[in-house]
């Protein structure tokens, strides 16, 4: 069947000879294989009415052999950038009202120090003051 890579692999060796085998070595320290992260799925920017707030909503990246632990999620806009997590709403000036802004998020994994980063995926938002927000509303109802 196919591999279990959330199992790391532990190696043993042991060398011949015309004297004959070696004894086995001491067994290696446990590796796992794994890929670059899929990408982040559904990415959706909603603005909460706040100054330079939005939300962000995602799903997971597969994570091609890195488990979930090792995985994060990181975001970029006018040369900022940060780490968010599915549902978290970011406070940035990175989102100043009344600009449409184009934002990336990747996912991040990091298996035994060694970091990889996903392809980014990217999303529009216009961030809006919450009384304008408010009144579209409004008129999207009584229409």
């Amino acid at each position: 069947g196919p591999a279990d890579h959330s199992v790391g692999t532990v190696l043993e060796f042991r060398a011949h000879n015309k004297a004959g085998w070696s004894d086995w070595s001491p067994a290696s320290n446990a590796i796992r294989a794994f890929k670059k992260p899929g990408t982040v799925g559904g990415l959706t920017l909603t603005p909460t009415g706040a100054s330079n707030q939005v939300r962000f909503d995602f799903g997971q990246a597969a994570g091609n052999g890195a488990l979930p632990s090792e995985m994060s999620y990181f975001w970029s806009a006018g040369g900022t950038t940060g780490q968010v997590s599915p549902g978290q709403v970011v406070t940035s000036a990175a989102f100043p009202n009344g600009i449409n802004q184009s934002v990336q998020v990747w996912a991040r994994s990091n298996v035994n120090g060694e970091v990889v980063d996903g392809d980014p995926v990217s999303a529009s938002v216009l961030p809006l003051p919450m009384a304008i927000l408010v009144l579209a509303s409004l008129l999207v109802r009584t229409r």
